[in-house]
């Protein structure tokens, strides 16, 4: 685990929501429209966090302002795993 308790490698949906503090709805419908890669098996969901921060960080900067606001506090948790 780090800092945020969140461990390291595989999360649930639920991990990866507090993690980046949005709904775990948000998550269940970012994996039905693709635009997190995920793993599954049946019916088991699982995210690889790098995988995700990378996936969110392309997508913010290619998004309109509307997702700054994302955009900013993925930076933020980057700059505190980072100790900055």
């Amino acid at each position: 685990m780090n800092k945020l308790n969140i461990p390291e490698g595989l999360l649930t949906t639920n991990q990866l929501a507090i993690f980046l503090n949005i709904h775990p709805w948000t998550i269940r419908y970012w994996v039905k429209n693709e635009k997190i890669k995920y793993f599954q098996l049946g019916r088991v969901v699982r995210f690889d966090r790098n995988e995700v921060l990378r996936s969110l960080e392309q997508n913010a900067n290619k998004a309109p302002d509307k997702y700054s606001s994302l955009k900013n506090r993925l930076g933020q948790k980057h700059q505190l795993k980072r100790g900055v």
